[in-house]
């Protein structure tokens, strides 16, 4: 849990002068999340986030991500919403970073989750898979079957220190989830983040989804 890329009060309006939405208010860093730094933004009393995007996402995937909550926000998905830029656009360059402000979504995240909010989430999740159905943009799942084998190759010497037969047994069950993975079920978008973390409630209702940047 960290914030990587450090920014000033004088960075923040910076990259505020390349929007239209107002003066700041006040920022904060925002210390949960893993992947990418975050700041709350305070501006013209209207709430946002800041999301700066770190090495692990591919800059050719950001107009993915923006096109997919902009295009589930007018479908009616609780999600963030990206803000264009001066430029028409919904990704910024500053200091040889790619950004986005977002709209502030209500809420918080749970640590425990009920059944009836798991309801929420899984009415909400099914009404994404439907949407986007019909949507044009496609990205791969950089996480699905196609890299287990690399990922496996890159450990396998190590297995070992945890069992003399873990090796095997790993690729006996990768051989197998190979030859009999299913190629023709239905195809969509999925979220492929949808921990505790990403999922808000506000006075206990299901009130959004959010980090969609592993969506594909």
């Amino acid at each position: 849990m960290a914030v990587y890329t450090k920014f000033a009060k004088k960075n923040i309006e910076e990259i505020l002068s390349k929007y239209a939405i107002g003066k700041l208010n006040s920022f904060k860093e925002i210390q949960e999340g893993i992947e990418n730094s975050n700041y709350f933004l305070l501006v013209d009393n209207k709430k946002y986030i800041l999301t700066i995007f770190e090495k692990r996402i591919k800059s050719e995937d950001l107009p993915f991500f923006s096109k997919l909550m902009t295009n589930l926000n007018k479908a009616s998905v609780k999600c963030p919403v990206p803000i264009i830029n001066k430029k028409k656009e919904t990704i910024t360059d500053y200091k040889e970073k790619k950004l986005m402000i977002v709209t502030f979504l209500e809420g918080k995240a749970k640590k425990v989750l009920s059944p009836q909010n798991c309801r929420s989430v899984g009415v909400e999740v099914a009404k994404i898979h439907e949407i986007t159905k019909n949507f044009k943009i496609k990205r791969s799942n950089d996480l699905s079957i196609n890299s287990w084998r690399k990922l496996f190759n890159s450990v396998k010497k190590e297995c070992s220190k945890i069992h003399q037969d873990l090796s095997k047994l790993i690729e006996s069950n990768l051989n197998d989830v190979e030859k009999n993975w299913p190629n023709h079920l239905p195809k969509g978008i999925i979220h492929a983040d949808l921990f505790n973390d990403n999922i808000f409630f506000n006075n206990n209702k299901f009130s959004g989804l959010i980090d969609f940047y592993f969506s594909c």
